[in-house]
């Protein structure tokens, strides 16, 4: 056994860390105490899977706002931070009317006005609204669906603006093949087919009357190995949970199996979610 861990340790294949295979990840299989993150259960180590990735996805949504809004925005960007915040606690709950007008008598102490910033256009924006909703609506005037649009050429400016909504969880994606040579290599390819599948599952409630609540699955924490030390040049996991898991015993095309009735070929197919997002101070720590 090359490797070491804690609880129950199984590899594949054998030999990981040395020298004909230096790069391998393991699998700490963590037990849960109710949602804290408890002893090790099992440590499995696999061969580097053929695709590693490191994604990183951020939400945004695009809103649209009126032309009013566009220029007190503008407003708000011409003051200094704290000018802002002060001003932005003081809108709360005013009517669009009385912003504009608080966000302009503010931005008169610098010498400039909201009108100076394209305000004079919100005529000819409310005016074009007006009008494709009235050409839109009316029936029987022989032109359409298209409104002004179908008309002049122009439709109403929506203003998008992109709003940041936070980090996704990371996902990770493995897919391992198992080709056991003997039945002792059989037989650990299928404890370890075998603790994924528990891993990702819960269990019913400990002391609990009924079957109406679930444990949690098991956390897992990930890592790239290079011999027998962390591979400081791949990304670092935060805490995993297995999300789906598929084993596929026809690997090669179809059903292939040793005298015994055993898969000659088992495919392992996992996905991993983080249960903590990366935040750019966490880049500089290796995730």
């Amino acid at each position: 056994m090359a490797i070491k861990g804690q609880g129950e340790v199984l590899e594949y294949p054998l030999g990981l860390g040395e020298q004909q295979i230096p790069g391998w990840i393991e699998f700490q299989i963590k037990k849960r105490n109710m949602t804290q993150i408890g002893a090790t259960a099992a440590t499995i180590g696999l061969y580097m899977p053929e695709n590693i990735a490191m994604p990183s996805t951020t939400s945004w949504e695009n809103e649209t706002h009126s032309k009013v809004t566009e220029v007190v925005l503008a407003g708000f960007r011409n003051m200094n931070p704290s000018e802002a915040t002060t001003l932005y606690q003081g809108l709360q709950g005013m009517q669009s009317e009385e912003i504009y007008n608080a966000v302009n008598d503010k931005l008169k102490q610098t010498g400039k006005s909201l009108s100076e910033m394209g305000i004079g256009a919100l005529a000819a924006q409310e005016g074009i609204r007006r009008a494709n909703n009235f050409l839109s609506d009316a029936e029987g005037n022989g032109l359409g669906n298209g409104g002004l649009g179908g008309v002049f050429g122009l439709a109403p400016n929506p203003f998008l603006t992109a709003i940041f909504r936070g980090v996704d969880f990371r996902t990770f994606e493995f897919q391992f093949k198992f080709y056991p040579h003997n039945k002792d290599e059989a037989e650990r390819v299928r404890k370890i087919v075998q603790l994924f599948r528990q891993a990702a599952l819960p269990s019913y409630g400990r002391g609990t009357a009924g079957l109406g609540v679930f444990d949690y699955p098991n956390v897992l924490n990930i890592t790239y190995k290079w011999g027998k030390d962390d591979n400081y040049y791949m990304h670092k996991f935060k805490p995993c949970v297995l999300t789906a898991i598929d084993v596929n015993y026809t690997g090669l095309g179809g059903f292939y199996a040793f005298e015994d009735g055993d898969s000659v070929c088992t495919v392992l197919n996992m996905r991993f979610s983080e249960t903590e997002i990366v935040v750019k101070d966490d880049v500089q720590k290796g995730y």
